[in-house]
């Protein structure tokens, strides 16, 4: 490896939380910030190993980097860190570095479909969820300035363990389930290469 970009970067995670002056704990879809790396790889150190004919006469190169070849996004390091920032909560396909994570958290509060608004921080997380749409929809903003005034353990975190619907989200401490949403941010973005000045992606090529 010749170096690591390190950034410091939102990552979402689904957790049960007690939100300020509110009595109870609530199901809440939460962004935290961790430091990310990104290597960097020079071209002599991740040759071309492969080029394919793609439409008309253009030709796409694909890069070999320890055993797994890679293709450029044509994308700067700094794009993408914006784009992460404005679509860390957004669950669709674009979301290339925590879509991943949201779609989870979508599928995790399936069956508590019932439950009112009043059990999910903030009000409209479960729409959130299920719409995808965050950046469009405004809903981000309550979510990436408010997360650091929720209690995410505290004297509420026994008696909410009896709590049905938080159930799912208190099998394990809270510290211990945030580190692992953390995990998974810092994991897809080392996966990530810097080559050429463009971020480059790993692909399988089957067939």
């Amino acid at each position: 490896m010749d170096r690591c970009m390190l950034k410091t970067v939102k990552f979402p995670a689904l957790m049960a939380a007690l939100p300020p002056k509110a009595r109870n704990p609530r199901i809440a879809v939460c962004a935290f910030d961790t430091t990310v790396e990104i290597p960097e790889v020079s071209t002599q150190s991740m040759p071309v190993a492969l080029l394919i004919k793609d439409i008309g006469d253009r030709m796409i190169e694909y890069r070999l980097h320890e055993g797994r070849l890679y293709k450029s996004t044509w994308m700067s390091p700094e794009t993408l860190l914006l784009r992460h920032e404005q679509h860390v909560l957004d669950s669709r396909d674009h979301n290339l570095m925590t879509g991943k994570i949201m779609r989870d958290m979508r599928r995790a509060v399936a069956h508590v479909e019932d439950l009112r608004e009043d059990k999910f921080w903030p009000a409209n997380a479960r729409y959130l969820l299920k719409s995808g749409m965050s950046a469009e929809m405004g809903l981000n903003a309550p979510i990436l300035t408010g997360t650091v005034d929720l209690q995410i353990d505290g004297k509420w975190l026994e008696a909410a363990k009896n709590t049905p619907h938080l159930e799912f989200l208190l099998d394990e401490h809270p510290s211990v389930r945030l580190a692992r949403y953390e995990r998974m941010t810092q994991a897809r973005f080392a996966e990530l290469r810097i080559v050429d000045g463009a971020i480059a992606v790993g692909v399988v090529i089957i067939g």
